[in-house]
């Protein structure tokens, strides 16, 4: 086990090779940057790709659609349910969300409440009068920034299941699959067959 010293002179010393210019005993060493994910590999703390493994005990995979206008946030969400073997798609606003959801049968929607064209509690009460017509329900958890007291009487009025409240974390997202998913169904919507 390398200690976390060795593996910054590491770091430092691959950064120093891909340095074009070399340095000199009158300047100061070059400034080597390491990102707080490095940082935490180096401790053990972080888990490795290879460690990544499906929600679904049976290897099966999930359906799950991001509704979110924000680039920034859609990269994140991506980035943690792909890291659980989730298949993704996304929506950047209500309108696309609909359209998506009656092409298609998702385990489980994540939807952002502020987008330009239609909000996702416009997008909601669509999806919830097309699922009407074809029986199948889709849990929606809603993504807000907003923390003001009543939001979350306002998401289930317009009939989303549940919140979280932005910025997302990891361990929340995937609390909410097993709340409305994995633990509701043993057959969700969209699994591959054995």
């Amino acid at each position: 086990l390398c200690s976390y010293d060795s593996k910054q002179k590491e770091i430092t010393q691959r950064h120093n090779k891909t340095n074009k210019e070399p340095a000199s005993k009158d300047k100061h060493p070059p400034i080597t940057l390491v990102t707080r994910a490095e940082v935490e590999k180096l401790k053990g703390g972080a888990k490795s790709g290879s460690q990544e493994k499906s929600l679904l005990k049976d290897g099966n995979t999930l359906k799950i659609l991001v509704v979110e206008d924000m680039k920034v946030n859609q990269i994140l969400m991506t980035r943690i349910l792909k890291k659980h073997e989730c298949e993704v798609d996304l929506a950047v606003n209500g309108l696309e969300a609909v359209k998506k959801e009656s092409a298609s049968r998702y385990d489980i929607i994540f939807m952002d409440c502020q987008m330009p064209e239609m909000d996702g509690y416009e997008a909601t009460e669509n999806i919830r009068k097309h699922e009407k017509t074809d029986g199948h329900y889709t849990p929606i958890i809603a993504l807000t920034a907003d923390v003001m007291e009543g939001n979350e009487e306002k998401c289930r009025k317009h009939g989303m299941d549940d919140y979280l409240n932005k910025p997302v974390r990891e361990d929340e997202i995937i609390k909410m699959i097993e709340k409305w998913v994995i633990s509701k169904s043993k057959s969700p919507a969209t699994r591959k067959s054995a």
